[in-house]
């Protein structure tokens, strides 16, 4: 049940909306015609005095208070409260006006709070239950999913350090095939690292925000991120180029990282076999870095283009091209955010059809303040 189900009174909890009929007595028809700024103006008094005081047309208001939460009552009938005379006057024929002695509306009202308070508790609680039931469904759901990545990325690793190893124990040692092999592993293990960051980052976003920062050059981190996902982006043949570079540093903190790695991951996943992924950096006259990462995706239908940095939000073009969970231009914006970054997404007007679906240019661009 409804808290609001056992005031006998015609109630509201918003100042601006026409009072609700209580249980026993209805609003008056004269309350719903007439409602307008003077009634709106009284209640927000009421609320500031929390005293029962006569409306503009004579009808009593008051407060229930409970706990922290104000309702007002209003259409009241009371004596030593209501204005009897143009009550008398304002009431529709359809009306059945009560009138009550002061005494006994006291204890109507205090026996109405008495029954507001556990039902108000119980409304509170079931919304904490339900809360707390999607948040465990949507950790539920990140949590399944970083394990899968974490299990491929475990498997990649061990298959790497195999190789690692028979390489070292081979009669001829190759220090070029070592040194790649090795850089492999570090790089794969970085990724593990990455992608504990991130769900780190989903569940405790305001302990990110409270993190340090210090200045950190951004080509340097673009640069370590292309590395890392070489592995990755050899096996489905698509290269990661850099154009520009850049001395300038950022004020950031250690998530920044995961800002170049969602970006380049995602524009990587996306391409077609064979296609590259293009990061350009400018340094402008204004003590600026902009950051361009481009390339060839799946276009997105017009209307979803604003949608795409969602909280598990993917474009419907995409769903049988790569699993996702939707977070990966989420998690961009919002450390751009944390970073006083501007991103901004555009998609290009020509169209190339790989396999019967349409593709375009898919460009994300950073702007953010470097330090002097």
């Amino acid at each position: 049940m409804k808290p609001e189900k056992v005031i006998p009174f015609p109630h509201l909890v918003n100042e601006i909306e026409i009072p609700k009929n209580g249980y026993i007595i209805n609003t008056p028809v004269f309350c719903e015609r007439t409602f307008n700024h003077k009634c709106v103006d009284h209640y927000k008094t009421l609320l500031l005095g929390e005293k029962a005081k006569c409306c503009p047309y004579g009808f009593g208001s008051d407060i229930l208070k409970v706990g922290k939460k104000k309702i007002v009552i209003t259409g009241l009938n009371v004596i030593g409260i209501s204005d009897k005379k143009i009550i008398r006057r304002n009431l529709h024929e359809k009306d059945v006006s009560v009138q009550f002695a002061k005494a006994k509306y006291e204890r109507v009202k205090e026996r109405t709070v008495d029954l507001l308070g556990p039902l108000y508790q119980l409304q509170e609680k079931s919304e904490e239950i339900n809360k707390n039931e999607v948040f465990i469904n949507e950790n539920k759901d990140l949590l399944d999913t970083t394990f899968h990545e974490l299990r491929k990325l475990n498997a990649q690793l061990k298959r790497q350090s195999e190789l690692l190893n028979q390489e070292v124990e081979g009669y001829e040692l190759d220090k070029e095939r070592i040194k790649y092999l090795a850089l492999n592993v570090f790089n794969t293990s970085r990724l593990i690292s990455i992608r504990l960051n991130t769900y780190d980052f989903l569940l405790n976003p305001e302990l990110n925000a409270l993190a340090i920062k210090k200045p950190i050059r951004v080509f340097k981190k673009i640069e370590k991120t292309i590395h890392c996902l070489k592995v990755a982006s050899d096996q489905k043949s698509v290269r990661i180029g850099i154009r520009g570079t850049s001395h300038k540093r950022v004020n950031a903190n250690d998530l920044f990282e995961l800002l170049p790695f969602l970006l380049l991951e995602n524009a990587m996943k996306y391409s077609p076999k064979g296609n590259e992924v293009e990061v350009k950096i400018v340094e402008t006259y204004d003590d600026q870095i902009h950051v361009r990462i481009s390339n060839l995706g799946p276009r997105p239908e017009d209307d979803e283009i604003d949608k795409l940095v969602e909280k598990g939000f993917r474009s419907s073009k995409v769903n049988g091209i790569e699993s996702g969970s939707g977070l990966g231009l989420f998690l961009a914006q919002a450390i751009c955010d944390l970073h006083s970054i501007s991103m901004e997404i555009k998609i290009g007007e020509q169209r190339t059809f790989v396999n019967q679906l349409a593709y375009s240019d898919f460009a994300v661009t950073l702007r953010m303040n470097a330090l002097d």
